[in-house]
């Protein structure tokens, strides 16, 4: 079961073929406020869970039964319960801008202190500047009994053991991935201690069994066992077979994300590096703040599905451009105050323009992360997979593919509730590829039009708007940086 921050997805897998047997998803909602606010309520969590899990359960047919359970959601998502609550303060999101205030103030003797600790460059996004900021902002209510990350959350509800793994432990700012272990200064920094925080287990180990109360409201028995899982990316990346160094996963989800696997911790200032679910490996991450979701929001605009409009465009969108920066960015520009624009707008435009003009800015974006993964790992062109439900539409692939100037793959099976149901597989004794299944790929989509002219357009244009970077992505001696990135 995987815990997105667009909803609650629930995959049922048979560990003999690594087919999917049946599926349940259930929306969540985020509440959005002027300053910066981004949260969910972990009520929403749970009965979501209850649903989906419940329609999972009643659609198994004939002996079929689950025997196994596994979690995973995405990392930077703390659920803190507090001394003499009952109720749980709404979960701060890892897009929330408003710890933006405590980390401007933060020293700078701390930050490289975090840096050489846990190997992250902390920002807002990470637990120990938004428990710092919950701690300022609650002032003498900041009593914290109990912090769980994540879909810990939902491991505590479902087996009463407060648990975490190590993929999301390095989500914190106060985690050691090389070490597997609490920091224990960098946690009073987060103002907290550590009898707060949760045991850190092994992805693949049984914490615990399914607890009656938890059983009874989703339609299960109690008793099954129920494994610590991961991240939504590290399981994304198992359900691809994307398990060692050579290919990179593309996705093109409510945010973007360009990942590959390393054999060990790469020292760069702009990395985001977490250890493996599949074990013995890190992945490193090149985010963006927004893909399918700035596309979604488009839809709802102009009351016509985007993919289907654009085909009324042409290539380059009749020079129509759209930066895709609705909830700030990451990736290249690490920046929560760019904003997002549609430019380059004439009298003879239509909404097919500027349809197809979101496609490709969404495309150029994550053309950006893949490039910038590319200078860390060395300038290595890597072999493209693609995921997310934007590049299960074969036109948007095609637009990614045409961007980045090389073949790409449809990766079929990579969703984290799929990696998370292969890590349940593999904890049975399954074998990895048969859990993860022989009809990985779908199609292979090939560069059918030339947009680099228009990918320059959308570079200058981010120029103009003052939106380029002012932090290079490897600290040290310069890069050579490709013509057309717009890293500077």
């Amino acid at each position: 079961m995987d815990i997105g921050t667009g909803g609650v997805r629930a995959v049922a897998l048979d560990p003999s073929t690594g087919q999917s047997v049946a599926h349940a998803t259930r929306a969540l909602e985020t509440r959005r406020t002027h300053d910066g606010g981004r949260t969910q309520l972990l009520g929403d969590w749970i009965g979501s869970a209850v649903h989906v899990l419940g329609e999972v359960a009643a659609s198994l047919e004939g002996n079929c039964e689950v025997v196994c359970i596994a979690l995973t959601s995405a990392a930077h998502n703390a659920v803190i319960s507090l001394h003499g609550r009952n109720d749980s303060p709404p979960i701060i999101l890892w897009s929330d801008a408003r710890p933006d205030a405590v980390l401007r103030d933060m020293p700078d003797s701390l930050r490289g202190e975090i840096r050489e600790r846990t190997r992250v460059t902390v920002d807002s996004t990470w637990t120990i500047v938004q428990t710092r900021w919950l701690a300022e902002s609650l002032g003498d209510a900041w009593r914290p009994d109990r912090i769980d990350l994540g879909h810990g959350a939902l491991l505590a509800w479902m087996t009463g053991q407060h648990v975490t793994d190590p993929s999301t432990a390095a989500g914190t700012g106060f985690f050691d991935p090389v070490s597997f272990e609490w920091c224990s200064d960098l946690i009073a920094e987060a103002r907290l201690k550590i009898d707060n925080l949760p045991r850190v287990a092994e992805s693949r180990e049984v914490v615990g069994t399914l607890q009656e109360d938890a059983a009874r409201l989703v339609g299960l028995r109690p008793g099954i066992p129920v494994i610590v899982g991961g991240t939504d990316t590290a399981c994304e990346l198992l359900a691809a077979g994307v398990v060692s160094s050579g290919p990179v996963l593309i996705k093109a989800a409510s945010s973007g994300t360009a990942v590959t696997v390393v054999g060990s911790p790469i020292d760069n200032q702009r990395a985001l590096i977490y250890p493996h679910v599949a074990g013995g490996g890190w992945y490193l991450v090149a985010p963006t703040s927004t893909a399918w979701s700035s596309v979604l929001w488009m839809s709802s605009i102009l009351g016509e599905d985007v993919v289907e409009l654009a085909r009324g465009s042409v290539p380059g969108a009749a020079g129509v451009r759209f930066l895709p920066h609705l909830d700030g960015e990451r990736v290249p520009l690490w920046r929560r105050d760019v904003q997002g624009s549609i430019q380059g707008l004439e009298l003879h435009h239509t909404r097919a323009d500027v349809a197809r003009a979101v496609l490709e800015g969404m495309c150029f974006s994550l053309t950006d992360a893949l490039e910038y993964l590319e200078i860390i790992m060395g300038n290595r062109t890597l072999d493209v997979r693609l995921s997310g439900g934007g590049f299960q539409r074969t036109e948007v692939a095609g637009i990614l593919s045409s961007s980045i100037r090389r073949p790409a793959r449809i990766v079929r099976t990579a969703e984290p509730a799929r990696g998370a149901a292969v890590l349940a597989c593999l904890s049975l004794g399954a074998d990895l590829d048969e859990a993860i299944g022989r009809d990985v790929f779908a199609d292979i989509v090939q560069p059918a039009n030339d947009l680099r002219a228009a990918r320059l357009d959308y570079q200058r244009r981010q120029e103009e708007a003052g939106a380029l970077a002012v932090h290079p992505p490897s600290a040290g001696a310069p890069r050579s940086i490709p013509a057309t990135s717009n890293m500077v």
